[in-house]
């Protein structure tokens, strides 16, 4: 999946994840997921292989990469 988000300074910034979303108590996952950057400019944030913390998610919120 893909999420896309734009804060109120207008940055555009947001992640693919490569696995379905599920409720975890850890993070889980593969290096295929990644974040990345739009604007003010471009940039991908592919796993640089220093952890395995690709996406989690809870009730309450999620994320993505980790350290």
């Amino acid at each position: 999946s893909l999420i896309i988000i734009r804060d109120e300074n207008q940055y555009i910034f947001g992640g693919f994840a490569s696995v379905p979303w599920e409720f975890n108590p850890v993070f889980y996952g593969t290096g295929e997921s990644f974040v990345f950057s739009l604007k003010p400019e471009f940039h991908a944030y592919k796993w640089t292989k220093s952890n395995n913390m690709f996406i989690y998610a809870q009730r309450d919120g999620i994320a993505m990469g980790g350290g």
